[in-house]
């Protein structure tokens, strides 16, 4: 006897009304398309049906980016620059084939992620670091763009 996993979550809303879930899937897309952007108007662009989650944010004179990329090795990744455009690019290996799967939800294949950078950086210090399932990208802003206190003279 083979041993099945079933999941099965009742909603009243995809049970009683599977149209309206995919109107609202199909807003929710939409939106997140045109109007989300990262960074001050910078869209963040992903290509291929693999796309990894990512957070972003500043600190300080760093930008911190982070993917989320469970079970990957760090070798797998690819990070560039190229001009303005920050692209992470790689390979997420298939599970064994030889299994009698019961749930395969994990996502595998290509995946690229592309940031389009609104700040000049320094590239010869940006580090990435892969660990506990996260790559974490740190991006140093060029001395250009930093905030600079100015003296006032007197007269």
């Amino acid at each position: 006897m083979s041993t099945k996993i079933v999941r099965r979550n009742w909603s009243p809303v995809t049970d009683l009304a599977p149209d309206v879930l995919s109107l609202r899937q199909a807003m929710d897309r939409l939106v997140a398309d045109s109007v989300v952007r990262w960074p001050a108007g910078a869209p963040a662009r992903a290509s291929g049906p693999l796309a990894p989650a990512v957070d972003a944010w500043e600190e300080g004179d760093t930008v911190i980016v982070e993917l989320a990329m469970p079970g990957v090795a760090p070798d797998a990744f690819d990070v560039t620059i190229e001009r303005d455009t920050l692209v992470v690019s790689g390979e997420v290996p298939a599970q064994a084939a030889d299994r009698t799967w019961l749930i395969k939800e994990r996502p595998h294949g290509r995946f690229e992620r592309r940031f389009d950078l609104s700040v000049p950086l320094d590239v010869e210090r940006i580090t990435a670091n892969y660990a506990d399932g996260i790559l974490r990208l740190e991006l140093p802003k060029a001395e250009s763009v930093k905030a600079r206190k100015i003296e006032v003279a007197r007269n």
